[in-house]
């Protein structure tokens, strides 16, 4: 045994370099004594592992602890900082790229926007290539960037007062007795959003921003509707679905 530290201790800490194969025991294997022809350090045993160095790693993308990105680099990561999590690591020259199924953590089946790094959090850019369908066991190939085969589920809320939208809002019902005025987010920082608004209340609706109803003709008010969708004037309803363009409200479906 003391043979066997001796030889681990100058083949880890020598500054010269050697050139053969070494296979390291506790004993608790009967084996022969050579290493497989196939390693350069094989270790044996039956109730000991390999304690790999515990490092705390900053980013993916940054080398830190290490001076430099180093292909092969194998660490045991202990920090929660930037987009790494406690778990194995490996450096593939350019990035440490986290060991698939290290414990304490799920595989994520998303990427981050731009890159193969898998998300991790839940303010992340994610993207997926190809089409993506939900709801169907098969091996068809959707015909759409999304496909749903089934129900879809929505945010709903009812308000009684004024209210701000964000982005967990979709249909909003209002009740109110008084006017009130919804909030809608700048136009600018939310291009695609869509907002389904319903006045079933007895006074009007403002909105912070007015939206286009056609061609030069804006308008910022939900009114309470007297006919419904019956009503001659085609902008009387009282649902509004208003989408943003990235400049602007726009009014894309009257009820």
């Amino acid at each position: 045994m003391k043979r066997i530290l001796l030889l681990l201790t100058i083949t880890l800490f020598s500054g010269f370099t050697t050139y053969a194969q070494t296979k390291i025991k506790d004993g608790t294997v009967v084996s022969p004594g050579l290493p497989n022809v196939n390693a350069v350090l094989e270790l044996e045993s039956t109730n000991k592992g390999l304690l790999l160095p515990r490092v705390a790693l900053e980013q993916t993308s940054i080398s830190t602890p290490l001076n430099a990105h180093v292909a092969g680099m194998v660490v045991y990561n202990t920090a929660t900082a930037g987009d790494v999590v406690p778990g194995y690591y490996y450096n593939d020259g350019s990035q440490w790229v986290k060991a698939s199924g290290s414990a304490g953590t799920s595989n994520e089946p998303w990427n981050v926007q731009g890159s193969s790094t898998p998300a991790s959090g839940n303010s992340e850019h994610i993207y997926q290539t190809g089409n993506v369908s939900i709801g169907k066991n098969s091996s068809a190939v959707g015909s759409s960037t999304l496909q749903v085969y089934g129900s879809v589920s929505t945010p709903i809320r009812s308000v009684t007062q004024s209210t701000t939208l964000t982005e967990e809002d979709y249909t909003v019902v209002c009740r109110q007795s008084s006017a009130i005025i919804v909030s809608l987010p700048d136009p600018a920082t939310c291009a695609g959003r869509m907002y389904y608004i319903i006045n079933n209340g007895t006074q009007a609706v403002t909105t912070n921003y007015a939206f286009e109803v056609a061609t030069g003709v804006n308008q910022s008010t939900i009114p309470v509707a007297v006919n419904g969708i019956n009503s001659p004037n085609p902008n009387f309803g009282q649902k509004y679905l208003l989408q943003s363009d990235g400049t602007k409200w726009v009014l894309i479906s009257l009820g």
